[in-house]
């Protein structure tokens, strides 16, 4: 039984795949299995797979046709047999010592986290470092100390967002049936995370950034326009709801929730300016209406109370009035720089 069972989904890849997995295999901490589920590539991704999977006995790969990462995610953890489990994107790198640093500190602990390095392929922006400060939580009360703290000070960034900075207890896994949500494409991870710390309360974080997300361009998951948003957004909030309530805290933490959840619905209801956003106006419209007719109004007054000027106090009226037709006009007005 290996040590760790590395789960990386690959949907045409072909151009990344070799860095990405040259950085697993060149890891101080070898006693891994890697597990890879080719989901449905129509690209070179399955030659060049097949061509490592030849040379080293570590390297399992999984066919299957295209359904999505969290599908071939769970059927890694189902194929899966190390004590921990890690999740890895298939246009990413590891540090040489992350999965060694990790294993390191896992005696004890479900859940291990590090920082991550975002890094800006083909841009001139500098590398962001999402970190955490080092600590143990080994207790109920800590954890939920911790939860509050981290969304008091809207700093749930490398805690909650990320799946690939963390590696997790596979038994908690398993035992609970924890699996990831197929019928989001975005903020499925963050369910994941939500429903593990449902189970255990045992985290440790290590320094240092091992992780190295690379982005390139609008073409990420991160820019894009997604139809189902307003779904998405209620089931990510409904999950972190139950968490917090699981520790009994949610009616402390409300108001703090309700204003991160306001931030995010504004920036979600702004991407209809992003060149990902196909719907043509009418659509974009409806799109508005939605948010409008949902609690969401409320929790994007709340945040947008916050901030100062015309423009604010413009956006505000635009969302008490629920005109979903002059809001479109206004922010279209103001592009994705409002």
């Amino acid at each position: 039984m290996p040590e760790i069972s590395i789960i990386m989904p690959v949907y045409n890849s072909g151009e990344y795949l070799s860095e990405t997995i040259d950085s697993v295999l060149q890891q101080s901490f070898s006693d891994f299995e890697l597990i890879i589920v080719n989901d449905g590539s129509t690209d070179n991704s399955a030659v060049i797979l097949n061509g490592y999977a030849e040379k080293d006995d570590r390297i399992r790969i999984i066919d299957q046709g295209n359904a999505g990462p969290s599908h071939a995610r769970n059927i890694g953890i189902e194929a899966s047999q190390g004590k921990m489990i890690f999740f890895m994107d298939s246009d990413d790198v590891i540090d040489r010592n992350m999965l060694k640093e990790c294993m390191e500190n896992a005696q004890g602990f479900d859940m291990v986290i590090c920082g991550v390095v975002k890094h800006y392929i083909g841009s001139d922006k500098a590398d962001r470092h999402f970190c955490i400060p080092e600590q143990e939580i080994v207790t109920r009360d800590g954890l939920t100390e911790y939860l509050k703290h981290i969304i008091k000070n809207n700093d749930r960034g490398a805690f909650f967002n990320f799946i690939w900075n963390k590696i997790f207890s596979a038994d908690v896994i398993k035992n609970n049936n924890i699996r990831f949500d197929e019928s989001i494409s975005l903020g499925e991870d963050f369910i994941f995370i939500s429903d593990f710390l449902k189970l255990s309360y045992k985290i440790k974080v290590v320094d240092g950034s091992y992780y190295q997300y690379n982005v390139r361009g609008r073409s990420s998951l991160v820019g894009r326009f997604v139809t189902n948003e307003l779904d998405r957004r209620k089931r990510i909030y409904s999950s972190m709801k139950s968490l917090y309530e699981h520790y009994s805290i949610y009616e402390e933490c409300q108001d703090a929730l309700e204003f991160n959840e306001g931030s995010y619905s504004w920036l979600v209801v702004r991407k209809i300016n992003y060149p990902t956003c196909k719907l043509n106006r009418r659509e974009k419209i409806q799109y508005i209406d939605g948010f409008l007719k949902d609690i969401r109004k409320d929790y994007m007054l709340k945040y947008l109370s916050t901030k100062k000027g015309s423009k604010s106090m413009m956006k505000r009226a635009l969302i008490r009035m629920q005109n979903p037709t002059l809001l479109f006009f206004f922010i279209s007005s103001f592009g994705r720089k409002d």
